[in-house]
C-alpha cells in the first residue's frame, strides 16, 4: 500500500516536471523564432554546433561571472611566503 503510494506520488512529479519542460522548451522555441526575425547574426551565435565547440564563432560565454560592486567574500591565497616575517 505505502509502495503504490510513493509510486503514484513519484508518478505525479514526473508529470508535472514533465508539463515545466515542455513549457520551457515552447518559450524557448518562440524566443528563437523571434532572434531569428529579428538579429541573424545573433540566431546563429544562439545556436549550439562544431563552430561554437571549435572556438570559430564568438558568442558571450555562458560560464561568465556577473561583475559585482563588493568584494568576493573568500579572498584569494596565492600561497605565498611574506619573508618580511622570518
Amino acid at each position: 500500500m505505502i509502495e503504490r503510494a510513493w509510486w503514484i506520488v513519484k508518478q505525479k512529479e514526473a508529470v508535472e516536471r514533465m508539463k515545466e519542460l515542455k513549457g520551457k522548451y515552447e518559450c524557448m522555441r518562440r524566443a528563437m523564432e523571434e532572434l531569428e526575425r529579428s538579429d541573424e547574426r545573433l540566431f546563429r551565435g544562439a545556436k549550439i554546433g562544431k563552430e561554437e565547440r571549435e572556438g570559430k564563432v564568438t558568442v558571450f560565454p555562458r560560464t561568465l561571472r556577473v561583475p559585482t560592486e563588493t568584494p568576493p567574500v573568500k579572498k584569494w591565497d596565492g600561497g605565498a611566503i611574506d619573508v618580511r616575517d622570518k
